[in-house]
């Protein structure tokens, strides 16, 4: 039974999010209050390492980790083979009526759980996958970086990928990995991927989707391709990819593989074998990469024709729907034309830059800069490295301490608002020093 006065707003979102239609919900409504509709925009979440993207009916959730915030947790007889859920996930929810993760492609029968979908992973068996000892909390060696930052409904998310040093591990996996969302658009940019690994492949999973009973197609190159089994390897300039719910992918000079079979997978508690019937891609880096790198966007809802067009627009570099202007282990930078927003992932501390909004910062962060049509900026800053004590269990009450930072800005600017943290050092013609603090 509820307590009056009964919080209308809250109300209405547990009506949104409740499975249940009980007493509780038939008394909410009975008092003439309704079900939430869900709340557009991007959300950063850098306790978590994690950020969502969401519009009208369909979310995308992006997770990393470092060496505070946890990955994932393995116990002796639960997740088993989960070590890779936080390599760079991103989870596309838009299948169904509601929508549900298995229409969305997610079906634990045949999952493969070495891609997961946005990934950065080395491919192995299932018995060098399962962790060998009982339970732990995955976080970093010494890796800080992971995080997002949000302005005005867009986002963007980084994170410097670096595995444990553990049995079955490979402790020099690294990789800079970052997204950016603009509406239903993601850039997804990797560099620097490397380790020493020659026994088994890195891979990037663009997606892996489950098909339950039915077997619905996918396309490549704007071809519907429904025939099942099916494997193709693609290396070409732009490769424009569809998968079963209708999500688009334009890979740029990247090595595919393209796969639909049925695939043997392990329960993630018994570790009983399971099959299932999956459609999947992923981009190859081989074994051992010492310097690999991806860029693909992916478009959500678009379609084959949606994306098809958006693939052939990317050939005109005067209207191309957006740019990537630095990719290396010292930055990732990338601008929407939609939005004329530019996403900045800067991963180390002390560096200048030739860039279009940002001359130097003193330490890593992320930012986004919108240009407006008089002139003037939207900006958002964010530091994704938590400011406090790391810790050696998985609950812990460390505070996470302010920092404060200094960025330069090309040219002349000003405050048009006073806000809280940010004060102007200097200005002149060349460029305005801010000091921002940041929580």
């Amino acid at each position: 039974k509820t307590y009056q006065p009964v919080d209308r707003e809250l109300a209405s979102k547990f009506m949104q999010l409740t499975r249940y239609q009980n007493s509780i919900y038939n008394e909410f409504k009975s008092l003439g209050i309704t079900a939430a509709k869900p709340t557009p925009g991007n959300f950063t979440m850098n306790y978590a390492a994690l950020n969502i993207h969401r519009r009208d009916n369909w979310s995308v959730t992006i997770k990393g980790f470092n060496n505070i915030v946890t990955g994932t947790e393995i116990y002796t007889s639960n997740n088993r083979f989960g070590r890779y859920q936080s390599y760079g996930a991103m989870q596309i929810m838009n299948g169904g009526n509601p929508v549900t993760a298995a229409a969305s492609g997610f079906e634990e029968e045949g999952w493969d759980w070495n891609r997961f979908p946005g990934t950065t992973t080395i491919h192995l068996p299932y018995e060098l996958l399962n962790y060998p000892g009982g339970s732990i909390n995955e976080r970093s060696q010494t890796q800080k970086f992971a995080g997002s930052c949000s302005l005005d409904g867009q986002g963007a998310w980084g994170m410097v990928l670096q595995e444990n040093d553990r049995e079955n591990y490979t402790p020099d996996l690294k990789a800079f990995k970052s997204m950016f969302c603009f509406d239903n658009r993601l850039i997804c940019l990797g560099s620097g991927i490397q380790n020493s690994n020659s026994s088994y492949p890195t891979e990037t999973t663009l997606f892996q989707f489950g098909h339950g009973t039915q077997l619905t197609p996918i396309s490549i190159n704007n071809q519907e391709v429904s025939q099942f089994p099916y494997s193709r390897s693609l290396n070409e300039a732009q490769v424009v990819l569809t998968d079963p719910q209708n999500n688009g992918y334009i890979v740029r000079n990247g090595s595919v593989m393209v796969s639909r079979a049925n695939q043997e997978s392990r329960d993630n508690q018994t570790q009983a074998v399971t099959y299932g019937d999956f459609s999947s891609a992923c981009i190859q880096h081989g074994k051992a990469p010492a310097n690999g790198g991806y860029e693909y966007v992916v478009l959500v809802n678009s379609g084959r024709t949606g994306a098809w067009a958006f693939g052939q627009s990317m050939e005109n570099d005067p209207i191309a729907p957006y740019s990537v202007i630095q990719k290396d282990d010292r930055a990732h930078v990338a601008y929407d034309r939609d939005t004329k927003t530019t996403g900045y992932v800067l991963f180390q501390d002390n560096q200048t830059y030739q860039l279009p909004h940002i001359k130097s910062t003193s330490h890593v962060c992320i930012v986004m800069v919108t240009e407006k049509t008089d002139g003037s900026w939207r900006m958002a800053l964010a530091n994704p490295c938590l400011n406090m004590e790391v810790p050696t269990t998985l609950e812990h009450d460390a505070p996470a301490l302010p920092q404060t930072m200094t960025v330069k800005l090309k040219g002349r600017r000003r405050l048009l608002n006073p806000v809280p943290g940010v004060v102007i050092l200097n200005s002149d013609n060349l460029e305005t020093t801010l000091s921002v603090e940041v929580n």
